[in-house]
């Protein structure tokens, strides 16, 4: 599914914000000059916004093909009674759904140091699974300071309240986590060409009907960078973190990585950004969830001419999906998005994408696989186009469609989704 970039990104996730508290703490925190000298003038780009999504899905629980086969085998050994099925197994097929969204997002210069600030809130409204109605929403603020000619960097933090992926759960739940994000950088040159940084994070995900999966995740990192007379940047970073678990103490982890890192502009219209990494991943209980290898990423945007533009990324992690399972999986993925402005009203964007999960190890008995191999594989193709009818109002159409192959148990599907949004900003 996918909506303008103004909108939360995905439908069915929301987050609720305590805004005006976030501001009060960031600015009670702030030196007394920063909160003394802050014209009216700064607020003229609050740009606030409004979005109403409409939107058919041919399989939103992301139901497998083979569910309803299960169902029939149940009933006859169950006499008839569904006991031993889920019954969000048979739920509709496809659906329906609206969503609701609002936010705003600004900028406050004071000076050298900058201010970012943004928010939104949606809700999203099915038509026959309304027990799968949910609001979410996120909200960010943002430092980037600057002391003297050498030093620099970011202070942040960030809220997200979102709904938990269908796909990622063996039965369709409202489940809805919260996130919360602590973050610090800071830079210091060495010399017009060397710089020398460090980060910090802080992270927190709790799940309001998952709580096998509520994690606290601390990092640090440190780089060194060399920035070359064409402006671009070769380096080398350094991260360790630790993943603790609140209720499951064996799934505790530590992970640290090295290798270098790249923003080259081989010409003027080639941007390549990646790196490469050296992985131990190490769990305090049981070895075989660990990993050792190399992971990394790459990603080249080719601005082909004024109107033509595209972005290919190659990626391998070793992941737990954004926090939402249990295990852990080598994720091998390239994708591909070609963008074209047809007009200097409308804009076609298009997706093509594969990932393969190859998961290393289950953490829990109820998960059945076909074979020894435990791999699934997921394809997403989509085609949107934005229409700026107005400077603050755009209607997007979109198509996708997308399907999973798995050696799990009902854990293939198909499915195809159609949305139509409209867009107005102030």
């Amino acid at each position: 599914m996918n909506v303008p970039s103004c909108v939360f990104g995905s439908p069915g996730r929301y987050c609720r914000t305590p805004l005006a508290a976030l501001l009060v703490v960031g600015f009670a925190a702030a030196p007394s000059w920063v909160r003394a000298e802050i014209p009216i003038e700064t607020l003229k780009g609050l740009h606030p916004y409004a979005t109403v999504a409409v939107a058919y899905d041919s399989n939103p629980l992301r139901r497998s093909d083979d569910a309803s086969e299960v169902l029939v085998d149940a009933q006859a050994n169950a006499g008839g009674e569904l006991a031993a099925v889920p019954s969000a197994l048979d739920r509709p097929e496809s659906d329906v759904y609206t969503t609701l969204a609002a936010g705003f997002d600004t900028r406050i210069e004071l000076g050298r140091q900058n201010l970012f600030l943004n928010a939104r809130i949606y809700q999203v409204l099915y038509d026959r699974l309304d027990e799968y109605d949910n609001t979410g929403g996120d909200a960010a603020i943002r430092w980037q300071w600057v002391a003297g000619s050498l030093w620099g960097g970011d202070l942040g933090y960030t809220f997200v309240r979102r709904q938990r992926d269908f796909a990622n759960e063996s039965v369709p739940t409202n489940d809805m986590s919260n996130r919360n994000r602590v973050y610090a950088t800071a830079n210091r040159q060495l010399s017009p060409r060397w710089r020398l940084g460090g980060l910090a994070n802080l992270a927190t995900t709790a799940f309001d009907e998952s709580s096998n999966l509520n994690l606290t995740l601390f990092g640090v990192g440190v780089n060194l960078d060399y920035v070359s007379l064409a402006g671009s940047i070769f380096g080398v970073e350094t991260l360790y973190s630790e993943g603790h678990y609140w209720n499951v103490e064996d799934r505790d982890y530590a992970q640290v990585s090295i290798g270098p890192t790249a923003e080259w502009r081989p010409t003027v219209k080639t941007l390549i950004k990646g790196n490469i990494a050296y992985e131990i991943f190490k769990h305090d209980v049981f070895s075989d969830r660990d990993f050792e290898g190399l992971v990394g990423r790459l990603r080249a945007t080719w601005q082909i001419t004024g109107k033509t533009s595209v972005v290919a990324l190659v990626r391998r992690d070793f992941s737990n999906l954004d926090d939402e399972s249990a295990n852990f999986a080598i994720v091998d993925s390239i994708s591909v998005e070609p963008n074209w402005k047809i007009t200097t009203k409308t804009t076609l964007r298009a997706l093509a994408s594969f990932q393969r999960q190859d998961y290393q190890s289950f953490q829990s008995s109820d998960l059945v696989s076909e074979g020894d191999a435990q791999v699934d594989e997921v394809t997403t193709v989509g085609i949107w186009c934005d229409w700026r009818w107005k400077t603050n109002v755009a209607l997007s159409v979109g198509y996708t469609m997308g399907s999973r192959e798995s050696t799990r148990l009902l854990k293939d599907y198909d499915f195809q989704n159609v949305q139509l949004a409209l867009t107005i900003g102030l």
